[in-house]
């Protein structure tokens, strides 16, 4: 692993940290010192304050501009779920702030002085402040509160003065950060940035932009010393890039080879990633995941079937199976990290209520999974999760009732559908239920094998009877996607000079990459890509990828080609995952293709197996298990992605 010697990365290595070793489950559900109400409540009275303060700019064009760059750095973030409020206020300072809760106000004199890309910098840093909590270090809930409500009370009684006196209590301790967080929001922000797919050149011409305009240091930052200078930050941001760029990717890879159920390959992948980005709590959160999936494969005498939550994927179920105290450990610490960054991550803390109730902590998980849900309400895996620790306890009664809740949540949950069938098979009067359920499953993948089982067991089929089988269902056309890979227009050939020898033909164009955005419309061919192939049959149709993952001396690879909008897992040199996102143009088997509606992928392949995100937040996967594929939408309905995978 490359030794960490750039002074922007040692920056980044300091991670505050809280100490959990000692601290019960159900303690730990009560850590968080600023709630996710608490943080939508400042957020709010600030972005209001912000409005007194500045004319809102009534550009509806400009204002919906601005929205769109936002939800793209912030589906590329570590909390692509948290739904923000934007405005564009008419001020000619060159500058935009992040709010708790979800919030930015962004000055049309940042807009007017930079370029697009440099705006998104801009933003995404912004962005880095909230999603790293780095308010919570100079934030005081009661100071909060009491400066805002001055603020309602000056702006209501017209008092100019102290309206503006309240704003700046606010800003002080809304943005003055110390040296170490801004550079830390860069290095984020150039995480972000390049996730959401600008390049990552963007950060330090963005700096440099900034510093002509403003100087050094902006002005109503000048009396506060430990802020950086730009030209210290352009420098940081240089010396780091590199081992950002070849490092960053390693996210990607861990969720690829964690979706294939390759958890053994995606925890390396996780554990580089976190050694440049220590303070992502989505890095840690998917790594204990991983480590609690190692840690239970081999778990016998626990029937239940748990849900964990994987970041910005589809979600993947947790077989109950022999623990491994080891691994179990190490999933406790990750989870750990990830709530010291963020306490409010649902996910972390959901998962924290499985691995308790693997220990045996029924109160703690109760209390874990209860926040999780006060926080995401409707997702169905905490409501399962909380039926499986009833169940754990004996309780069938209230572990039923939590079933059907996950149930009518989400229709497609057929692990709650398998727990809620558990519970049925073990009370003679409720027999008739449990096959019902039992035969409903054997068209579920992952449950086929033990519906069989249970329906021998109950005597509605034969001993001997064997499950389904799904590997056949996959037609052919739904196994790869066609690519353009696009070549320049070749040059004409140049008329020949009157009474004069023809000119020679240019060299021919060449064939292998993406062309430019503005040659798509030129030509092109399109090559058909799948499941099965081999990592140099990529290599060979798009050269080498930009960032190259390899596990367990290369029996697992991931390979992603960012311009051309190709990403790969292999296992054994064969292809076992694909996804497709802009700026290629693909089209599915069945004629789906990137920016279709969610009207032509249901025409196409009818409803899906599961709907997982928030549509308004600008990302919402439809997963299809019989063919293993999903497609990923942004806010306005339109696929931004596609996945297919073999398991």
């Amino acid at each position: 692993m490359r030794p960490l010697t750039l002074s922007v990365l040692v920056v980044a290595l300091c991670v505050p940290t809280l100490v959990f070793a000692q601290v019960g489950y159900g303690d730990l559900a009560n850590t968080t010192a600023l709630t996710a109400a608490d943080d939508y409540r400042i957020g709010k009275g600030y972005m209001e304050m912000s409005g007194w303060m500045f004319p809102v700019l009534e550009d509806d064009e400009l204002t919906a501009q601005v929205q769109e760059v936002v939800r793209r750095i912030i589906a590329a973030s570590d909390r692509p779920d948290i739904i923000w409020d934007i405005i564009v206020v008419d001020s000619p300072e060159v500058n935009a702030a992040a709010m708790p809760g979800g919030f930015m106000m962004v000055n049309k004199g940042l807009l007017d002085n930079l370029a697009p890309d440099e705006v998104a910098f801009v933003l995404a840093h912004e962005i880095s402040h909230v999603q790293l909590r780095h308010f919570a270090s100079s934030m005081n809930m009661s100071a909060a509160m009491e400066a805002l409500s001055s603020g309602q009370s000056a702006y209501a009684g017209g008092d100019t003065a102290g309206l503006g006196t309240a704003y700046e209590d606010m800003s002080r301790m809304m943005t003055r950060h110390s040296r170490q967080l801004e550079l830390e929001a860069d290095l984020y922000g150039l995480l972000y940035a390049a996730r959401a797919g600008y390049p990552m050149s963007s950060a330090t011409a963005a700096m440099e932009s900034m510093k002509l305009v403003v100087g050094e240091i902006p002005d109503w930052m000048k009396d506060d010393s430990s802020h950086p200078t730009f030209t210290h930050r352009i420098s940081e941001l240089r010396n780091g890039m590199k081992t950002v760029k070849e490092t960053y990717g390693g996210f990607d890879a861990g969720v690829a080879y964690a979706r294939a159920g390759a958890y053994e390959a995606a925890i390396p992948a996780f554990e580089q990633f976190l050694t440049i980005f220590p303070k992502s709590s989505a890095g840690w959160s998917n790594l204990g995941t991983c480590y609690l999936h190692e840690a239970v494969k081999n778990r016998t005498g626990d029937p239940w079937h748990a849900e964990l939550a994987l970041y910005m994927k589809p979600d993947v179920t947790v077989r109950a199976a022999g623990v491994n105290k080891t691994q179990l450990a190490r999933a406790r610490q990750a989870f750990e990290k990830a709530l010291a960054i963020d306490p409010n991550r649902d996910a972390a803390l959901a998962n924290m209520g499985v691995l308790a109730r693997i220990e045996g902590d029924y109160d703690g998980a109760v209390a874990l999974l209860t926040k999780a849900r006060e926080l995401d309400g409707e997702y169905a895996g905490y409501m399962n999760n909380l039926g499986t620790v009833a169940a754990s306890k004996g309780d069938m009664k209230e572990a039923d009732k939590w079933f059907g809740k996950a149930i009518k949540a989400d229709a497609g949950a057929d692990y709650a559908v398998a727990n809620r069938a558990r519970v049925y098979s073990g009370n003679k009067s409720r027999k008739k239920d449990a096959v019902a359920l039992y035969q409903e499953l054997l068209g579920s993948r992952k449950y086929a094998g033990e519906a069989t089982e249970q329906l021998i067991a109950l005597g509605e089929l034969a001993a001997g009877t064997k499950p389904p089988s799904f590997p056949d269902q996959r037609r052919e056309e739904d196994s790869s996607v066609s690519v353009a890979v696009y070549e320049p227009a070749p040059v004409p050939e140049p008329e020949p000079a009157p009474e004069a020898e023809p000119a020679p033909a240019p060299a021919p164009a060449p064939t292998k990459g993406p062309a430019p955005a503005d040659d798509r419309t030129k030509g092109g061919n399109m090559q058909t890509l799948g499941l099965g192939v081999s990592l140099a049959s990529l290599k060979e149709t798009f050269g080498a990828p930009d960032f190259e993952d390899r596990q367990e001396d290369g029996y697992y690879v991931y390979a992603g080609w960012w311009a051309a909008g190709v990403s790969a897992t292999f296992t054994d040199d064969e292809c076992s995952g694909l996804e497709i996102f802009p700026p290629a143009t693909a089209d599915t088997g069945r004629g789906v293709s990137l920016g279709a509606v969610d009207a032509a992928v249901k025409a196409a392949y009818g409803e899906p197996t599961d709907v997982y995100g928030d549509r308004n937040a600008g990302y919402e996967s439809w997963t299809y298990d019989a063919i293993d594929t999903a497609f990923y939408f942004d806010a306005t309905g339109q696929v931004v992605s596609i996945s297919m995978w073999s398991y």
